[in-house]
């Protein structure tokens, strides 16, 4: 059996060199160090990676629901345009139902009473006594016949009678007569309604 040991009692190699067993340690060091070094450095690259995805999902998923945000912001405004839109139509719809019932009103009165009554004085004309038929979307004929006499009564200076014509015996007068038709149509509603005992006709 061969003495692996130096005359002065140092270990040695095969070759019996001790210098070549501590290159051999220090070889061994440096490649298991290259190696914890090249495991980590891919552990870094590895999370860096990770990491760089995640943020990248997370944008994805805050631009998604800021995406669903707007469109259910878009669709609420979308919704009360449209709602505004219908809200004006039916507004101008019924701004001509009325109109066209006014018209319908106002030419029921003028047949029904006795006599004519000039343009400039239709604004005394209180279309509101006469009702539409539901059934028949046509003025009801008892409320045009009621709110001509009536006006007939009120009114009668300012009508145009056939030639020779008496006035009905019940014709209202016009109280003190200190307005004259053409004053009080020039007047406020509020201020008409309140003088309207004091028009005469001074023609």
């Amino acid at each position: 059996m061969t003495d692996s040991t130096s005359p002065s009692g140092t270990p040695q190699n095969a070759s019996g060199n001790p210098e070549s067993i501590t290159e051999n340690k220090d070889s061994v060091a440096y490649e298991t160090y290259r190696k914890v070094l090249g495991e980590k450095k891919k552990r870094d690259e590895e999370l860096a990676a990770a990491k760089q995805r995640l943020e990248e999902l997370e944008r994805l998923q805050k631009e998604q629901e800021e995406t669903k945000l707007k469109e259910k912001e878009d669709f609420k405004t979308l919704l009360q345009l449209r709602e505004q839109e219908l809200n004006e139509s039916k507004q101008k719809l019924q701004t001509l139902e009325t109109d066209i019932n006014d018209g319908k009103k106002l030419n029921a009165f003028l047949k029904a009473i006795n006599g004519t009554v000039d343009n400039h004085y239709l604004s005394l004309v209180d279309l509101d006594k006469i009702v539409i038929d539901p059934n028949t979307n046509m003025p009801d004929e008892n409320s045009v016949m009621a709110f001509a006499k009536e006006f007939e009564q009120t009114y009668s200076k300012i009508i145009d009678r056939p030639s020779g014509q008496k006035l009905p015996n019940n014709a209202a007068s016009f109280g003190n007569g200190s307005l004259t038709v053409e004053e009080w149509t020039k007047l406020p509603l509020k201020e008409k309604k309140a003088r309207l005992s004091e028009v005469v006709n001074k023609h």
